[in-house]
């Protein structure tokens, strides 16, 4: 076998929530996110040297070559490929290591099952301040409501899949920067705690409000700075659709289709996808 191929779906998040657990793997976050219709494909084969492409292009994810030399000390070229931007919170960090570590563990025929993958990405994650939860949203697949943090976790499956969200790229907010700043994480803890309880209490809970109860979320814990991030949202609130920021980017989200400026629109679906079986060439 030269080649292995695998797929991880890309997520979003709506709201989320810090905790420190007693190691790694019980770290991560509580919150609301869902997998969608887009994602990574990774492609592996044996190398004289470790390389890292996404669409073509050669690219530093320190979360990706941490997470594969913890499965294999071997050079590898991984060509990774998605229509989604990087950095603009789709958890394609995650979704590239996830999809680049099956492919590896398809081609050395390591043997290890999808959890044990997703543990070492998850890892990788937290250690590279790179994301809390996409992981685990990708492993499992779908409309999540996540309970307790990190690897394996506890959550409610809402009934969402197959409905449109429109996201509007503006540009990337670097998760590191906001992980890793302690005081603004402790705000949004606290933000988090308070609509995560509101939620929790709804008896009538629908996709549009999540997008308002996120909204409240990101404008309430200071994630949402960005001009034509807030423009947006509010014309679209005007026009009677629902939006809130892309957690972490410079992105709107929105129930409803509508250019702003030159500013690029991505019309995406909630779905039920997961990691996904290799194949190999």
């Amino acid at each position: 076998m030269n080649k292995a191929e695998a797929y991880s779906p890309a997520s979003i998040s709506f709201i989320f929530r810090k905790v420190e657990g007693i190691n790694l793997l019980s770290t991560g976050s509580l919150g609301i996110g869902c997998t969608l219709n887009k994602g990574v494909t990774a492609i592996v084969e044996k190398a004289k040297k470790t390389k890292v492409l996404l669409n073509d292009k050669a690219v530093k994810l320190p979360t990706v070559e941490y997470a594969c030399r913890k499965l294999i000390d071997q050079p590898i070229k991984i060509n990774l490929y998605s229509s989604l931007p990087l950095g603009c919170g789709f958890g394609l960090s995650a979704a590239s290591t996830l999809a680049s570590l099956l492919a590896v563990n398809y081609l050395f025929g390591l043997g290890k099952n999808k959890l044990k993958v997703a543990e070492i990405a998850h890892i990788s994650e937290i250690i590279n301040h790179t994301g809390l939860g996409s992981v685990g949203t990708q492993m499992i697949g779908g409309f999540l409501l996540k309970k307790t943090p990190g690897i394996p976790f506890q959550f409610t499956r809402l009934r969402y899949a197959g409905k449109n969200i429109y996201a509007t790229v503006m540009g990337k907010l670097e998760t590191p920067t906001v992980l890793g700043n302690v005081k603004h994480t402790e705000m949004i803890n606290q933000i988090a705690d308070q609509v995560l309880n509101r939620i929790n209490k709804d008896k009538s809970l629908t996709l549009e409000k999540i997008f308002d109860y996120s909204l409240d979320f990101v404008e309430k814990s200071g994630l949402l700075k960005n001009k034509d991030v807030i423009s947006l949202i509010k014309i679209i609130k005007e026009t009677g659709g629902h939006a809130t920021m892309s957690i972490l980017g410079n992105v709107v989200l929105s129930t409803i289709p509508l250019r702003y400026k030159a500013y690029p629109v991505y019309k995406l679906s909630i779905s039920n996808d997961n990691l996904a079986t290799c194949k190999n060439g």
